[in-house]
């Protein structure tokens, strides 16, 4: 009975020790971010799958189109010198009618800061963003071609993960009502982008 007892606790402490190297391996190098470290933010940050990313495979800007990914997810990349670009494929059934799915497509650049105070704040480039809403059922929401939605969080983490059983660099956006994004993993560095700069030239009083 003791050496069943003594056996009982080895393992129990066995245990704990695996369990507390896992977390240490899996969680490490927590950092906030402020201003001065844009070189860790830099790269290209997918969630879930990382079947979404920035760049020429997602967005089509000499057609406006897009290439819709296998999974839904979202992606962001940043450049050490301030220039940022976003895609998000999302993807909505309906309760009511579980045959009719609503998908949304959006894509938009421009430039970022992050601030002393850890505040990122994220500027689009005017009238150069895109979004595209399309249903499996006639007579759902038109679709929407221009998108310039500056957005803002108060709060940027990193740290290093276990995703997919690899130690991956993790990221996490936190907006000012405590709405955190998904966690996005770093796939690319340096990031995978379209060219930073505004990619059409808009004429005054031209139709």
């Amino acid at each position: 009975m003791a050496r069943s007892i003594q056996l009982l606790q080895a393992c129990l402490a066995y245990i704990v020790l695996l369990s507390l190297s896992m977390v240490r391996a899996g969680r490490q190098r927590y950092a906030v971010l402020h201003a001065g470290d844009e070189p860790m933010l830099q790269g290209t940050w997918s969630s879930g799958s990382g079947k979404v990313t920035t760049g020429s495979g997602f967005f089509n800007p000499r057609s406006r189109s897009f290439i819709a990914p296998t999974v839904p997810g979202q992606a962001y990349s940043f450049t050490q010198d301030g220039f940022w670009e976003f895609a998000k494929y999302r993807v909505t059934p309906n309760p009511r009618k579980p045959e009719c799915i609503q998908s949304q497509l959006i894509w938009q650049h421009g430039n970022y800061v992050l601030h002393a105070n850890g505040t990122l704040q994220l500027w689009p480039i005017t009238r150069e963003g895109a979004q595209l809403l399309t249903s499996s059922c006639p007579g759902g929401s038109p679709p929407e071609e221009m998108y310039d939605v500056p957005e803002e969080y108060t709060m940027v983490d990193t740290w290093i993960d276990l995703h997919h059983g690899v130690s991956s660099a993790a990221l996490r956006l936190t907006d000012a009502w405590g709405n955190r994004s998904p966690s996005l993993y770093k796939i690319y560095d340096p990031p995978m982008m379209l060219p930073t700069d505004p990619l059409y030239l808009e004429y005054i009083g031209i139709p």
